[in-house]
């Protein structure tokens, strides 16, 4: 068996300890800025800053694991990647789809499609449940149309490989 040569990595440890030091008492404060708020509430305010120091931090080749260990239980490697986000410009929480329609006649047509699709095969029902999602009908709305529940229409589609349709 050959070992396997590696260089060590090497951490900028005064950079995770000088980044570690401005941000610690500026988290407390940051998590409380949810909800709605003023944009000048103090929250706010040390929000965007700790979002700023660690794009800052990030920009200067800082490790994210090394500086969330270095703030330990202050605030996790989850929590840094989405302030680092964040900072970037990445919105949370933005849907990069429209919702689905629930006009009544579209639901009724979506639901007779899978309801038909359901009794031939688990493959035809599946690509049902995606054809009606792909042109928008609510799949919540075809749910309730359907008596069952959203995740296990959802499921359908979604979390058997091998219904699964070449793109």
């Amino acid at each position: 068996m050959m070992q396997e040569l590696t260089v060590p990595r090497t951490v900028n440890q005064g950079l995770v300890h000088t980044y570690a030091e401005r941000l610690r008492p500026l988290l407390p404060i940051a998590g409380k800025a949810y909800g709605t708020q003023r944009p000048d509430s103090p929250a706010r305010l040390a929000s965007d800053q700790v979002n700023v120091l660690i794009l800052e931090y990030v920009q200067q080749s800082g490790n994210m694991t090394h500086l969330a260990n270095a703030l330990d239980g202050v605030i996790s490697l989850p929590g840094l990647r989405r302030r680092l986000r964040s900072a970037r410009g990445g919105t949370l929480g933005t849907p990069n789809r429209k919702r689905g329609t629930k006009d009544p006649e579209q639901v009724e047509r979506a639901a007779k499609q899978i309801s038909e699709a359901r009794v031939v095969s688990s493959a035809q029902y599946a690509d049902a449940v995606r054809q009606v999602y792909a042109q928008g009908v609510s799949l919540s709305a075809v749910a309730d149309k359907l008596n069952m529940s959203y995740y296990s229409l959802w499921s359908a589609a979604s979390h058997n490989p091998e219904l699964q349709t070449a793109s």
